[in-house]
């Protein structure tokens, strides 16, 4: 009954636990919702026949998860935490200190110099800015304050920076059916604009990403970059870890729930950039108070 439940050959598992070991080698931990999507990836890969729940969830299902790991039990494969348990516990010497030690081994290792170390994060900006702090007279119970849109759309940014504090063109991705150049005008040149009805960061589109600095780092598997990321599922597929090992881009995720810790553009960057947007888009409405604030950054 078992063997009937099949998905892949012994040779084809094979593959996936490799897949799976070099996730967990770049600081992917070995969790069950990592397993299920890199198996949906090399289903699909392979054009295996998948049952219509795998392609609904785009991940492979639980009985396919239970006898892989039955016959994988060397892998030490654990289920996600809740995240705010997970946040609450995961800073702490034992889980953030492998990282750095990683680190130092790859620039050791790779002769890194800081213009080849990057970090990558997403963040959500919306088309609504958020109502800033006014002054009133002290009996006027609720002051009104002029806003873009009372509902918003979020816009999904990919920052790039590297360790001497240079930027690479932001990734955007658009709550959109399709992408027209004007979304990206007046960006920083060589903005690449993606959609996607939901607005948010898919793995196909992280791959895109990855082109897009390959493009600019123009890195080589003998001229390598470092490319610091968190462990987002978005972030991990077979199709990633390929294109990485093909052109030079070495990953190496921060440790699980711990990115408002360590991530840089989280601690550094994203603040005062979303303080800026903000007044910005309160300086246009003044401005121009009877124009609809467009649909985009």
């Amino acid at each position: 009954m078992l063997l009937a439940r099949r998905i892949f050959s012994l040779e084809e598992e094979a593959v996936l636990v490799e897949y799976l070991l070099k996730a967990s080698r770049i600081g992917f931990p070995l969790e069950t919702s990592t397993l299920k999507s890199l198996a949906y990836d090399l289903a699909i890969r392979n054009s295996k026949r998948v049952p219509d729940s795998w392609r609904t969830q785009k991940s492979a299902g639980k009985d396919w998860l239970k006898g892989f790991k039955s016959r994988h039990s060397q892998l030490n494969i654990r289920t996600l935490e809740p995240t705010s348990i997970a946040r609450a516990t995961a800073f702490n010497k034992t889980n953030v200190g492998p990282f750095f030690d990683k680190l130092k081994q790859l620039y050791e290792e790779l002769s890194l110099t800081p213009e080849r170390i990057y970090n990558v994060d997403e963040t959500a900006l919306s088309t609504s800015q958020k109502p800033q702090k006014v002054v009133a007279e002290s009996r006027v119970k609720q002051v009104a304050q002029l806003v873009s849109h009372e509902r918003g759309e979020t816009i999904t940014m990919l920052g790039i920076i590297n360790a001497i504090g240079n930027s690479l063109p932001p990734c955007l991705v658009f709550p959109r059916k399709q992408f027209k150049p004007h979304m990206i005008f007046g960006a920083p040149p060589g903005t690449h604009g993606f959609f996607n009805p939901s607005g948010w960061m898919t793995k196909q589109l992280f791959v895109e990403c990855l082109r897009h600095i390959h493009r600019h780092v123009r890195s080589t598997p003998e001229n390598k970059v470092l490319v610091i990321l968190d462990n987002h599922e978005s972030h991990i597929s077979i199709e990633a870890v390929d294109y990485c090992r093909d052109n030079g881009i070495v990953l190496l995720s921060l440790p699980p729930h711990c990115s408002h810790k360590v991530q840089p553009l989280d601690r550094t960057i994203f603040g005062p950039l979303k303080m800026h947007y903000n007044k910005a888009i309160n300086s246009r409405m003044y401005v121009q108070p009877s124009r609809k604030a467009p649909d985009h950054p």
